[in-house]
């Protein structure tokens, strides 16, 4: 799989819904389902921003008319109506999709960001079930949450009937120092010039904490998909 080495265009770059209609992924209709979940902890969300603070949209809107949604349960491992997943992809997260298997995952992840496997123990391990985020995020453009738990009227001005994307985070994996992170991001794209896509994204913490992207790995890409089948 290439990696773009630009900058991603409107969000995670291209990357797919295998054999699902896009009007499908904009519709998080299975967040709705869990009513309870754990919180996410504090430490995830500065991951979390280092990625979106990476997104563009330049190319196909100026940033002040973006609206972009950010489901509030997170992605798991699991597949079927029993896991809670917010989306399904044939069934399964985005995350892990058959015939991939966990085993392909991780060699899949450990040869392109030659991480230690206490990365991918923790990614499993926070993976397993869905967590509750709250708005934490800090975005150059508009965003919002929504799921379970939200109230509608949070996105009840009209700029919010038409919203242009919508991004899935997974729990992060962290490795033994906290210093190493690896993250899964889904985007539904809403936008005409813009794939939804999902990616798995390698970040280290720097001197001063911030956190920056070492590496990205295109799980699956809506064009490229849909020109396969």
């Amino acid at each position: 799989m290439m990696i773009p080495s630009a900058r991603a265009i409107c969000a995670v770059p291209a990357v797919a819904l295998l054999l699902m209609q896009a009007a499908e992924i904009a519709q998080p209709a299975r967040a709705s389902r869990q009513q309870s979940a754990d919180l996410v902890p504090n430490q995830d969300y500065p991951v979390y921003n280092a990625v979106l603070a990476d997104i563009e949209f330049s190319r196909l809107k100026p940033a002040n008319q973006i609206h972009a949604l950010i489901v509030n349960d997170t992605l798991n491992l699991g597949c079927g109506e029993n896991s809670k997943n917010p989306i399904m992809l044939n069934g399964c997260s985005p995350m892990l999709m058959p015939p991939s298997t966990a085993d392909d995952l991780h060699k899949m992840l450990r040869d392109e960001f030659h991480f230690h496997d206490a990365i991918w123990l923790d990614l499993l391990a926070q993976n397993g079930k869905s967590w509750r985020l709250q708005d934490h995020f800090k975005t150059p453009w508009l965003h919002g949450l929504t799921g379970a738990g939200i109230d509608p009227a949070s996105l009840s001005a009209p700029e919010w009937k038409n919203p242009d994307c919508a991004f899935y985070f997974s729990r992060v994996g962290f490795d033994e120092t906290r210093k190493q992170a690896i993250v899964f991001v889904f985007f539904a794209s809403y936008l005409d010039r813009a794939p939804s896509s999902g990616d798995y994204f390698f970040l280290k913490q720097h001197e001063n904490d911030e956190w920056k992207i070492d590496g990205r790995l295109n799980y699956f890409n809506s064009t490229k998909d849909a020109s396969e089948n």
